[in-house]
């Protein structure tokens, strides 16, 4: 009659359903998806990046974004961002005309939003 009640009890602590430990996503922004519907856009369906050549994008804005991050610390003191100072940060950080593309295509993208807005 024990090893009935012993083999009661084992079966029960066997049969206990495990935790299933949750997978939060990542914190770090992607770019990666961005890159290939751009790259997609502009030059078809026959042009393919590597995974390799993604990485490095990535790794690429990455930087770029916290150079800009860092110029805004110091050209900013508010709280709230503004566009101007969003397009001062970028004048200080890009050089020549990545500067100027990217100037201009970022009016162009306000002014289209703020046409949505309307």
């Amino acid at each position: 009659m024990v090893s009935a009640i012993e083999s009661k009890f084992t079966t029960n602590v066997a049969t206990k359903p495990r935790k299933k430990h949750i997978k939060f996503p990542s914190k770090t922004i992607q770019f990666k998806r961005y890159i290939l519907l751009m790259s997609k856009n502009v030059h078809g369906r026959k042009f393919q990046l590597s995974k390799e050549l993604l990485d490095m994008l990535q790794d690429f804005l990455m930087d770029l974004f916290q150079k800009i991050r860092i110029c805004l610390m110091s050209v900013s003191q508010k709280k709230t961002l503004q566009a101007r100072d969003l397009e001062t940060a970028v004048k200080l950080c890009l050089p020549g005309l990545l500067k100027e593309y990217s100037r201009k295509n970022a009016r162009s993208a306000l002014g289209k939003l703020r046409m949505r807005v309307e």
